[in-house]
């Protein structure tokens, strides 16, 4: 912690900064109000599956219009089915709502008319209990496809609340994941950043998908407009996943070879391999860089020096980041796994 940190007034604005965030996360996790909705929807249709069956009969099937600044109809069905020698009525089709748009309505109307025979799922436990359609259909993914990009708001405002209250933005050492097999030692930041690669992708692509099925399809869409939308966000996030992935920013040091493979700056940058009796210093390396407000601030990385084949003095860069403390952490780890005497 330099000087800056233990100014109060910087200390003020970082303490207010991390409130905000915080109250902001907590208004963003009414989303899981939301989740925990659509966790119960698809754990009732799911479990309906196991449900026994027997045949029933329609005894009202009719569409009920709820006006509003935008009206949407649903369809009501109402069936009989007997169960041990008793009768039971029903009238749930699914456990979400049967629809929202007049088309759709009249669809299940017409599938299920009066006095139409059916085929009931009913709880062996509590007959009084059944419906119509067990399982899944595309509304149910719809509905989890538009809660992404509020999950992933939330999620993401989380994250940087936990991250500022420990006074830190991006890697340190200590989230450093080492693998040490004896000839090869491997080093690479936490996946983390992937993660939110993918997210950041993820998050419009939803939004355009969500949009494009709104405009297009209709508030219930078909398995097909679904299956076109979660594949483009899968894509998306496998992209971006692939494109920040710690892979590309691992370290090898090959002990049998006598080699450090450093990564290149980016995921298409070829590494860079550095004979280890080459290496003639590994320092902290300090940068002024612009931020999204046009501001300099500084980053700081692992410089590694070493004699190229020209026997020139060459110099490349590993885990460039904002927190000087944790680079300096690491520049003592790899000079001891590399500058061994």
């Amino acid at each position: 912690m330099g000087p800056s940190d233990r100014h109060p007034v910087l200390a003020f604005g970082r303490g207010c900064g991390w409130l905000l965030m915080f109250v902001w996360s907590c208004g963003w996790s009414v989303t899981l109000l939301f989740d925990a909705a659509i966790a119960r929807t698809t754990f009732k249709q799911l479990q309906a599956l196991t449900f026994a069956t027997v045949d029933g009969r329609v005894i009202d099937s009719r569409i009920v219009e709820s006006p509003g600044e935008i009206t949407t109809y649903q369809a009501k069905l109402q069936y009989r089915y007997a169960v041990g020698g008793r009768e039971w009525t029903g009238d749930r089709y699914r456990h979400s709502l049967a629809a929202l748009e007049l088309r759709h309505a009249e669809r299940i109307v017409v599938a299920y008319p009066t006095g139409a025979k059916t085929t009931v799922y009913y709880n062996p436990a509590n007959p009084a209990e059944s419906l119509l359609s067990p399982g899944l259909a595309a509304e149910d993914f719809f509905g989890v496809l538009c809660l992404t990009p509020f999950n992933i708001v939330m999620v993401g405002s989380w994250i940087l609340t936990a991250r500022m209250l420990r006074g830190r933005r991006g890697t340190v050492s200590a989230d450093l994941q080492v693998l040490d097999d004896g000839s090869q030692l491997r080093a690479r930041p936490p996946r983390l950043e992937a993660l939110g690669a993918a997210s950041l992708l993820a998050l419009p692509v939803s939004l355009l998908s969500i949009v494009a099925i709104g405009v297009t399809v209709g508030a219930v869409p078909s398995g097909a407009a679904v299956a076109v939308a979660w594949g483009a966000v899968i894509v998306a996030a496998r992209f971006g996943y692939r494109a920040a992935h710690p892979a590309h920013q691992e370290l090898k040091i090959d002990r049998v070879g006598g080699t450090l493979t450093l990564p290149g700056r980016s995921w298409r940058d070829p590494a860079v391999p550095i004979p280890l009796s080459e290496i003639v210093d590994i320092r902290l390396r300090e940068d002024p860089v612009r931020n999204s407000e046009n501001k300099f601030e500084r980053v700081y990385s692992c410089a590694v020096l070493w004699v190229n084949k020209e026997g020139k003095t060459a110099e490349a860069t590993w885990l460039e980041q904002s927190a000087r403390s944790s680079t300096e952490q690491l520049v003592a780890w790899l000079r001891e796994q590399c500058l061994r005497p």
